[in-house]
């Protein structure tokens, strides 16, 4: 297999076998949003080949006693890997925007760490407009599931 043809393969296990999406965490003093990417399979082979093809580990573990190959991606490594598959997905293109405008929301307004000279004192949020918008992306990938079923 060439390299397209590699990524429109990985593209086909994302849209059939991944998820794709945005994970709202409350904290005591703020709202955060985490972009994500997991993928799941019985057989190891599409796997190996998607963690060789965009540097991922693969993790091996056991549900109801049967063998399970998995590969998760996040923040950096997932916008590479976004960027590369993107144009190949049929299923979950529009999931994939919404991550990749998180991911450039987070880089262009950043959590600003606070710290006193000694000691880490926690973290500045947020804009409440910020927070509104990710918020916007993070509803909008969970309708998109939604409509899927």
């Amino acid at each position: 297999m060439n390299k397209t043809e590699k990524l429109a393969y990985i593209a086909g296990l994302i849209d059939g076998e991944g998820c794709l999406g945005i994970t709202k965490v409350q904290s005591k003093n703020s709202l955060c949003y985490y972009e994500r990417m997991s993928i799941h399979m019985k057989d190891p082979q599409g796997i190996l080949l998607l963690c060789e093809e965009l540097g991922l580990e693969t993790k091996r573990s056991r549900i109801n006693g049967k063998p399970y190959y998995s590969a998760y991606a996040c923040s950096k490594k997932l916008k590479e890997i976004l960027i590369k598959v993107k144009p190949f997905l049929q299923v979950k293109q529009r999931e994939a925007e919404l991550l990749l405008s998180l991911i450039k929301l987070k880089e262009e307004n950043p959590r600003r760490t606070i710290w006193d000279g000694k000691r880490f004192m926690g973290t500045m949020g947020i804009s409440e407009e910020q927070t509104s918008i990710r918020n916007k992306l993070y509803e909008e990938c969970k309708t998109q599931k939604t409509m899927r079923g």
